[in-house]
């Protein structure tokens, strides 16, 4: 954890030193922008974490889903090349990281021990995005290859059901955002955040040849997140480049269109198995695929500033259908998702960058079936709500034609599921998705959208100053326990939730023309609650009280606008307990309390009066592992070691927020 703070508080520092190093190259040209095109090379430094889910449906261990999580630092090269067409800067970049989280941990009452190795990883990307003098704020993504260590060893005799070797070269996708300040005509700094996510890869025990009718496979997805620090050095090139004046205007988003997007999906379905039925906690199964939709919307611009309203619907592939030992089958996947999305955004020249959020439905497959002596089945899929959020790049490539890329997240209500045979009460089952995609698309705008832009505004509103506001907050919270000790079920049970939150915030910003960077604080209440129960058996809840950050942000300002990114430390309070029925018992064990983290995400402010401003922006937050001991000290003992029997408890939450500030000086 003091790795963790001291590099989100560099993090959160670096645009002041941005800022200042470059304090003497801020003066704009009324004909030119700073040129990005060209080759360069770099280097980064950050902190990295690892989440590794563990699926073994055979039921020789656990029967369902486990997440094994590591923290620690990264360092990348990097190489890249750049192209600019005004303000919009578009490239590749390869680099090549080294990882130092490493994680064992024992299981099952230390009658196993689980060793969990991230080595290396790296990365071609695409990168596109807005450039506004010497200021690049950017999205990027493409493929991804990483290299892990890991084995599933047991202490037991006959030494059967072991992995011993999990390792896998494995090949994943990238996304993610980043903001980059020129120094000078050589060096610029940057900030940069990545989410890498790999598939499975599966292994069968090593007993298998000898036992096949024990034979067992066990997988393993894995997700990275890295939020990193670098610098580039630029060869060659120009300095700045015609055609991106500061005094001149950008294309005109607004009005009504239309358009078909293309991409692809990766969802996860979960089940959580509260009467202990089957694995008595929660499977989660990841599928991939394509998808297509149609979209259409109205824009409204100010300046440089573009709020949006947009539908859409979309088709999705990518089932998943698996089929146990034991007479039991899995069918998972999505099939259409609709959005209803408000956007936010800023032009400059030929093109919009934006964040979104909104209400969502999503219509997927998600069933349990039970093929055994008593047929059962179990139907959590059909359409659900949920919501979105994300964040787009949209470019005019003619007076009514856009070219546009989206990334966007959502989570739905996965419903319940009863065997009325059973009981009482019934066996119940609850469903839970998560689907995440990225598309390209092409707009068509109605009307006279007038020439394409000449430039970027200058900066109309000067941010520096002490602020403070008020947020109306939507939250997505997941509370997760995992029975490390084998306990109980031996996995993990997610209890997800939505809820609404109301706060306040106060911060600082620097300006230097059009770059401004600051720091803010805020603090906010939530509704979030999610409790599952069996009635006298057990119970586990999990709810999010209250949550408080300390962010750094940096962006660009064009007009009377702000397009920014932040990120920083969280504190939270939370609760997530596990206990039987009728409780509380000695059984009890408590992964609640005050729990830190990391926050980041990306928003758009727009000045409303000469003091006012409204922003909307997007955050995801994560907590590290907080570990509870059994109520009455029991221990639990096996061939690794003994001690007091514990579970293990993770959280993280998606927030969108929308929120005003007034700004005490002019």
């Amino acid at each position: 954890m003091r790795n963790l703070t001291r590099i989100l508080l560099a993090t959160a520092s670096l645009p002041l030193a941005i800022g200042t190093a470059s304090s003497a190259d801020l003066l704009y040209s009324p004909t030119s922008i700073y040129d990005w095109s060209g080759t360069y090379v770099g280097a980064s430094v950050g902190y990295s974490r690892h989440n590794a889910r563990f699926e073994e449906a055979d039921f020789q261990w656990f029967g369902s889903t486990f997440e094994q999580n590591s923290s620690g630092a990264t360092a990348t090269l990097q190489v890249g090349k750049n192209w600019q067409s005004g303000q919009l800067v578009f490239g590749v970049e390869a680099d090549i990281s080294a990882f130092s989280n490493d994680r064992t941990q024992l299981y099952a009452e230390r009658q196993a021990r689980i060793r969990n190795d991230l080595n290396w990883m790296a990365t071609l990307r695409g990168r596109s995005g807005l450039a506004i003098d010497r200021t690049l704020l950017y999205a990027t993504g493409g493929l991804a290859i990483a290299g892990f260590d890991r084995s599933f060893e047991r202490n037991a005799a006959g030494n059967y059901d072991n992995w011993l070797d999990l390792g896998a070269t494995k090949i994943g996708v990238v996304a993610g955002l980043g903001i980059e300040r020129a120094l000078n005509d050589k060096w610029s700094a940057r900030v940069e955040g990545l989410v890498a996510k790999f598939g499975k890869n599966g292994r069968i025990a090593n007993d298998a040849p000898t036992n096949p009718s024990e034979s067992a496979v066990l997988d393993i997805d894995d997700t990275v997140a890295i939020l990193r620090l670098g610098v580039n050095y630029r060869f060659g090139g120009p300095t700045s480049v015609s055609g991106g004046s500061l005094e001149g205007t950008p294309f005109d988003f607004s009005g009504f269109y239309a358009g078909a997007s293309a991409g692809a999906n990766m969802m996860t379905a979960s089940q959580s198995d509260i009467e202990y039925w089957w694995s008595g906690s929660t499977y989660d199964h990841l599928s991939a695929g394509f998808e297509g939709g149609i979209q259409a919307g109205y824009n409204i611009q100010s300046g440089a500033h573009v709020y949006g309203l947009e539908a859409d619907f979309n088709w999705l592939t990518g089932s998943r259908r698996f089929e146990g030992v034991y007479d039991n089958r899995y069918e998972t996947g999505p099939n259409w998702t609709g959005a209803l999305k408000l956007k936010s955004g800023v032009a400059a020249g030929n093109t919009l960058m934006y964040v979104l959020g909104g209400v969502a439905l999503a219509n997927y497959d998600n069933l349990y079936v039970d093929e055994g002596n008593s047929p059962t089945a179990f139907d959590m899929g059909g359409t659900h709500a949920g919501y979105i959020v994300g964040a787009g790049l949209e470019h005019a490539l003619g007076s009514n034609l856009t070219a546009r890329l989206e990334a966007t997240y959502g989570a739905f209500d996965g419903g319940r599921a009863e065997d009325e045979d059973f009981g009482p009460p019934p066996a119940v089952f609850r469903g839970h998705g998560q689907i995440a995609s990225v598309k390209v698309g092409f707009n068509y705008h109605f009307g006279d959208n007038g020439p394409l832009g000449t430039g970027a505004l200058a900066p109309m509103v000067d941010w520096s100053g002490a602020f403070a506001g008020i947020d109306a907050i939507f939250a997505h919270h997941t509370g997760s326990r995992f029975d490390t000790e084998y306990y109980e079920d031996g996995g993990s049970y997610i209890l997800p939730s939505f809820g609404a939150g109301g706060g306040v915030h106060a911060g600082y910003n620097w300006q230097n023309g059009s770059f401004v960077y600051g720091v803010v604080g805020d603090f906010a209440a939530y509704t979030n609650h999610s409790y599952d129960a069996y009635e006298g058996y057990r119970a586990i809840e999990s709810s999010l009280n209250w949550m408080a950050t300390l962010r750094g942000r940096a962006g660009i300002a064009t007009g009377e606008s702000l397009l920014y990114l932040t990120g920083g430390l969280a504190v939270a309070d939370i609760d997530l307990w596990h206990d039987y029925l009728p409780g509380p018992t000695d059984e009890r064990f408590d992964l609640g309390g005050t729990h830190v983290g990391w926050t980041a995400g990306i928003g758009a402010e727009h000045m409303l009066t000469e003091r006012g401003s409204l922003k909307m922006e997007a955050l995801y937050t994560s907590f590290g592992e907080k570990r509870g001991d059994i109520a009455d000290g029991s221990t639990c003992d096996g061939g690794f070691g003994s001690g007091i029997c514990k579970m293990a408890g993770y959280n993280n939450t998606v927030t969108l927020k929308v929120g005003y500030s007034y700004k005490f000086s002019r």
